[in-house]
C-alpha cells in the first residue's frame, strides 16, 4: 500500500493540494517524530507552525473588541466552521438589463434564525470559488490528500474512526474534535516509521491550512439568505424577480444621489444563490447583513410607520415618481439610516416587480400621507396636491400645515399656468394639422366649462372658491432682499447687522439667483433623460418612452381618481384602527382633479351630474346638472376611446334637448362617424354598450344630412353615401329589414339627384 506514500508515482494532485503538502513538509522538516504510543499526546502540538499562529491571530482580531478588524456581530455562531457548499451566484446588472453568474462557496446555518409571513432567513457567509481554494482539498479523498497514506490505509483509518466518507474534510473535522482517536488510528494502521513521518507531516500541514481557511472565512462579510417557507409558494422566476426589483431600486438610488441631495441613500445589493449541491438545486436570495438600528419608514401601501416623518425616505419615493415620468415609485423604504433593503416598486401599468406591485393604487396610497418637505422643493419635485381636510388629517403641526397649504396654492397657480401654456400650444398645433377627433367650437362649448365643476351657489368651501380663499390666506414664500431684511430686524428690536454695502447686497442677490437657477436646473433635469447616459433607466420598457411622457399628466390624474375611490371605500385610515367618516369634500376634490385628463373620472362625473348612482361613490356627491354632464362627456369623447360618450354627445347635439347646450347637426354628424370608426366590436365598459349598432348611427347621420337645418347644409350625396354604408353594416349584423329600409332611402335620394 505504498502507492500513496512518499516517492510514489508522478504527482497528479491538484495544485492547491501540492502546495499544502509541500509547505507542511518544509515546516516540519527535521522535527522529532512521535512514537505510535505517544502520538495521542504529541499530535495536538503538530499545529504550532507559523501558519497556525497567523490563522489564530486573525480569528482573535475578528472577535476582540477594539481590534483593527470590526467585531463580527455573528462571531458567537461560528458560521466559518460550517461545511462549505458550492453554489452559483446570479447578479442582475440593472444598467445593462443582464444577469451575470459566478461560482461561489457558501457556509450557511441549517436552521433559520428568523421567519416572516412568507420567507425565512439564515445566517451565512460566501466567497468566490477559485481553482486554488482549499475547498477542493477538503473534497479530495484521504488517500490522495495525506502524503504517506495510501487508499487502502486511508479506508482503514476512516473505518476505525467511523467517518461517513473518505473525504479529507471529514478527517479534518474528526482531527479537530477527536485528535487522540485520529492519532491512535493512524498509529495502528501505519507501521513503517518513515511512512508515519509523511502522514503526520501531511496531517499537520492540512490542519494548519484548514485553520487558515477557517480564519479566512471568519473575515468574510456576513450575509442573510432567504427562501420561502412553503416550497410551492415561489418559483425560480419569483426569486429572480425579487432580486431584479431590488437592483432596479438600487439604480434609482444612484440616480437620486446624482442630484447631490444633502443625504445620500443606497439600497443593499441582492443576488440569487443557486445551491447546485442540493437536491433540486433550490434558489435563495442573499444580501449583506446590515448592522444597526433597523427602521421602517413607509409601507408598501404608502403609510408612514410609527409616525416617522424623516424627509429623505419620503422625498426619495417622491423623486422616483417624478424622475420616471410617473411610471414607477420605490416604496416600502426600510433599513439602517439611509441604507435601505427589501423595497417595493409600483408601476403605472401594474406589471412586473412581484405581487406587491399595486400599480396606480400604490401611488395613491403613498400620496395620501405625503406632504412635500423642504427637500422635495429643493429637488424641484412637483407637489401632489391634497384637499385641505386631508392635510389636516396627515399633520397636526400648524406650521407644517400652513406650509403645505401655501405650497398647494403655489402648485395650483403653477398648474393653471401649465394648463394655459398647453392650451396655447394646442391651438397652434390645431392650425397646422387636422385633429383626429372633432373639436366642438363656438357656442357648442357650454359656459359651464369655464366655471368650477363643483363651485355653484350654496357649495361654499369647494372648487375654485376654496382655492381662491386658500391663495388669499396662504403665506407666500418669496426671496427677501438682504437690506430690507436688516431693516425689518432692527425694527423688531433685534441686534442690527453690519451695515450692508453694495458689494454685499450684490453678492447676496447673486447667491439667491444661483439657488433659484439650481432648482430650475434640477426641475429641467427631472423631466428629461439622456438616452446614452441614462441607458439603464430608459431601456426598462416603462421609463421615459414618448408615450410615457405624453401620458404623464394622465397618470397623475389617474392617481387623483384612485384617491377618490380609496376615500369612498374607506381604504385611507391615516393609521387609525377604524377608517374615518366618508370625506365627501376630498372625493369631490380628487374627482375634479382627475377629470382634467382621466377618462374614467370624466365619465364618472358625467353620470353623477345626470343623477345616476356610480359605485363606489356616495349618492348626491354633486348636484344634477345636464349641461355639466355634457361638458364632462364631451371631454371624454374627445380622447377618442369611449364610443358611448361619442354616441351621447352626437345625440345631444342632434336633439338639442339639453339646457345650456346649443344644437349642432354639423358636429353631430362628425361624432356619429367618429363613434362608428371607434367601434372594433369589443363590448367593454370604456367603448360603451353595443345596443347602438353602427348601422343605426350611420342612419341617424344620413337623416340629418338629408334633411339639413340648424348649422348643417343639406347634402344629398353625403346622405346617400351614409345610407349605403348603413345598409352594409345592417347586413353584416344580419338585420335584413334595416338594410332594406336604408337602401330604399338611398334609392329615393339618388332619384332626386338624377332628376
Amino acid at each position: 500500500d505504498a502507492a500513496g506514500g512518499a516517492g510514489g508515482a508522478a504527482d497528479a494532485r491538484p495544485p492547491a493540494m501540492r502546495e499544502v503538502v509541500e509547505e507542511a513538509h518544509a515546516t516540519h522538516a527535521g522535527k522529532a517524530l512521535p512514537s505510535p504510543t505517544a502520538a495521542a499526546r504529541t499530535l495536538p502540538r503538530l499545529g504550532s507552525g507559523d501558519m497556525w499562529r497567523r490563522a489564530s491571530k486573525a480569528v482573535r482580531q475578528v472577535d476582540e473588541p477594539g481590534s483593527p478588524t470590526k467585531k463580527d456581530p455573528w462571531a458567537e455562531f461560528a458560521i466559518h466552521r460550517y461545511e462549505a457548499e458550492e453554489a452559483v451566484e446570479r447578479t442582475y446588472e440593472a444598467r445593462r438589463g443582464t444577469w451575470v453568474s459566478v461560482r461561489v462557496l457558501v457556509k450557511m446555518e441549517s436552521v433559520p434564525f428568523a421567519r416572516g409571513a412568507m420567507r425565512q432567513c439564515y445566517r451565512a457567509k460566501k466567497r468566490p470559488l477559485t481553482d486554488g481554494d482549499f475547498y477542493h482539498v477538503r473534497h479530495a479523498s484521504i488517500g490522495t490528500a495525506v502524503d504517506g497514506l495510501g487508499a487502502k490505509s486511508a479506508r482503514r483509518v476512516a473505518a476505525r474512526l467511523g467517518l461517513r466518507n473518505d473525504r479529507i474534510g471529514t478527517l479534518l473535522d474528526a482531527l479537530r474534535d477527536r485528535e487522540a482517536e485520529v492519532a491512535a488510528a493512524v498509529a495502528e494502521v501505519v507501521y513503517n516509521a518513515r511512512q508515519r513521518e509523511h502522514v503526520f507531516r501531511s496531517l499537520a500541514g492540512l490542519r494548519e491550512a484548514a485553520a487558515a481557511d477557517e480564519a479566512s472565512w471568519a473575515r468574510e462579510p456576513n450575509f442573510v439568505t432567504k427562501d420561502y417557507i412553503e416550497p410551492d409558494a415561489a418559483t425560480n422566476d419569483t426569486f429572480l424577480e425579487d432580486v431584479r426589483l431590488q437592483m432596479v431600486a438600487k439604480l434609482w438610488a444612484e440616480e437620486y444621489n446624482s442630484f447631490n441631495p444633502p443625504k445620500k441613500v443606497d439600497i443593499v445589493a441582492t443576488t440569487v444563490i443557486e445551491m447546485v449541491g442540493r437536491a433540486g438545486q433550490p434558489l435563495m436570495a442573499a444580501e449583506c447583513l446590515i448592522v444597526g438600528n433597523y427602521v421602517k419608514y413607509n409601507t408598501n401601501a404608502g403609510g408612514l410607520v410609527d409616525d416617522i416623518h424623516r424627509e429623505t425616505p419620503q422625498s426619495f419615493s417622491h423623486f422616483t415618481f417624478e424622475r420616471s415620468a410617473h411610471q414607477l415609485m420605490v416604496v416600502d423604504v426600510q433599513g439602517v439610516g439611509d441604507l435601505y433593503t427589501d423595497p417595493q416598486i409600483h408601476s403605472s401599468d401594474g406589471e412586473g416587480f412581484g405581487e406587491g406591485n399595486l400599480g396606480v393604487r400604490g401611488f395613491a396610497l403613498f400620496f395620501s400621507t405625503h406632504i412635500c418637505t423642504p427637500l422635495c422643493r429643493w429637488l424641484g419635485l412637483r407637489q401632489f396636491r391634497l384637499e385641505p381636510s386631508e392635510i389636516d388629517m396627515v399633520t397636526t403641526d400648524r406650521k407644517a400645515r400652513d406650509k403645505a397649504l401655501a405650497a398647494s396654492a403655489a402648485a395650483a397657480e403653477a398648474d393653471a399656468a401649465e394648463a394655459d401654456a398647453d392650451a396655447r400650444a394646442a391651438i397652434l398645433a390645431s392650425a397646422e394639422e387636422t385633429p383626429k377627433t372633432p373639436v366642438v367650437e363656438g357656442d357648442l362649448t357650454p359656459s359651464v366649462l369655464a366655471a368650477d365643476a363643483f363651485g355653484g351657489a350654496g357649495d361654499e368651501g369647494t372648487g375654485s372658491k376654496r382655492l381662491k380663499s386658500l391663495m388669499r390666506h396662504a403665506t407666500v414664500v418669496r426671496m427677501i432682499d438682504p437690506y430690507k431684511a436688516a431693516t425689518v430686524g432692527t425694527a423688531r428690536g433685534m441686534s442690527p447687522p453690519t451695515q450692508p454695502n453694495s458689494a454685499a447686497i450684490a453678492a447676496a442677490r447673486s447667491a439667491a439667483r444661483r439657488r433659484r437657477e439650481s432648482v430650475l436646473l434640477r426641475q429641467a433635469r427631472l423631466g428629461s433623460m439622456d438616452p446614452e447616459k441614462d441607458k439603464g433607466l430608459t431601456e426598462f420598457g416603462i421609463i421615459h418612452s414618448e408615450r410615457a411622457l405624453a401620458n404623464k399628466q394622465a397618470v397623475r390624474s389617474a392617481v387623483h381618481y384612485d384617491l377618490a375611490v380609496c376615500h369612498a371605500i374607506g381604504r385611507i385610515t391615516y393609521g387609525k384602527a377604524e377608517p374615518p367618516p366618508t370625506n365627501a369634500s376630498a372625493i369631490r376634490w380628487h374627482l375634479r382633479r382627475a377629470a382634467e385628463d382621466f377618462e374614467d373620472a370624466q365619465l364618472t362625473l358625467a353620470a353623477m351630474c345626470e343623477g345616476a348612482s356610480v359605485e363606489p361613490f356616495p349618492d348626491g356627491l354633486v348636484p344634477v346638472d345636464r349641461a355639466k354632464a355634457f361638458a364632462y362627456r364631451l371631454k371624454a369623447a374627445q380622447r377618442g376611446h369611449s364610443r358611448d360618450a361619442m354616441v351621447r354627445v352626437a345625440t345631444t347635439l342632434a336633439t338639442g334637448d339639453t339646457p345650456g347646450v346649443a344644437p349642432s347637426w354639423r358636429h353631430a354628424v362628425l361624432w356619429y362617424e367618429s363613434a362608428v370608426a371607434c367601434d372594433d366590436g369589443t363590448p367593454d365598459a370604456m367603448r360603451g354598450p353595443l345596443d347602438s349598432p353602427n348601422y343605426k348611427l350611420l342612419e341617424a347621420a344620413a337623416k340629418l344630412c338629408a334633411e339639413g337645418g340648424n348649422d348643417l347644409e343639406r347634402d344629398v350625396a353625403k346622405a346617400v353615401e351614409l345610407y349605403e354604408a348603413a345598409a352594409e353594416a345592417a347586413m353584416a349584423k344580419g338585420n335584413g329589414r334595416a338594410a332594406m329600409n336604408c337602401n330604399m332611402a338611398a334609392d329615393e335620394l339618388r332619384g332626386e339627384l338624377d332628376g
